[in-house]
């Protein structure tokens, strides 16, 4: 990622600057490492001072937005609530996140840039993941092992993502967002109580 061993103040701006680009501009499309160097107030070659290529900038910019999302997930929860009701609001939390920062959750998810991702990025998806994990164990009706816990963490996983795709691509034709944010925390709800059932009952 970083071609030297600590962040200067140019390194971290360059960082800054691309975070900013691709949020104000709903994603990746059309941030250019000119652009950001001119931004950031630096030739674009000076870039390669501080990342190996672009792609290294790219990286270290969806490190820091990995790390926004966790620090908004703590700043918007909701403390005191039963685990079922921590599960949904943590829900209605990852919604708000997508449509408050549509460019950065197009750029985690869905718009592809290439490079090896350094083992940081694996280690902070580990831990988001874990901490979605044991809320799903927690509000789960039944008691669910790790495993079992993984399989359904998967599954919701792949129903918040897909309708969250068209919420923040405005593919739902809903006139009231905020209904439709409720809609996607009671389908959650119903698909962990039934998934739960269903992981835990004998064929």
């Amino acid at each position: 990622m970083l071609r030297k061993l600590e962040q200067n103040q140019t390194a971290q701006r360059l960082i800054d600057v691309t975070v900013e680009l691709i949020d104000k501009q709903s994603g990746v499309q059309g941030v250019n490492l000119r652009k950001i160097a001119k931004l950031a107030g630096c030739a674009h070659t000076n870039v390669y001072n501080y990342f190996e290529n672009f792609d290294g900038l790219l990286w270290a910019a969806f490190e820091h937005i990995l790390g926004q999302w966790q620090k908004y997930g703590q700043a918007h929860r909701r403390i005191d609530l039963s685990p079922k009701e921590t599960f949904a609001d943590f829900i209605g939390v990852q919604v708000d996140f997508a449509l408050e920062h549509s460019g950065w959750y197009r750029f985690i998810w869905i718009e592809p840039f290439y490079g090896t991702p350094p083992q940081v990025i694996y280690d902070l998806f580990r831990g988001l993941r874990g901490a979605f994990l044991h809320l799903i164990m927690a509000a789960a009706e039944n008691p669910i092992t790790e495993e079992q816990g993984t399989v359904v963490e998967e599954m919701l996983h792949g129903y918040c993502h897909g309708d969250l795709c068209k919420l923040i691509s405005r593919r739902t034709f809903v006139p009231n967002i905020e209904q439709h944010k409720q809609h996607i925390m009671a389908n959650c709800r119903t698909l962990l109580r039934t998934l739960t059932q269903a992981i835990t009952s004998p064929l």
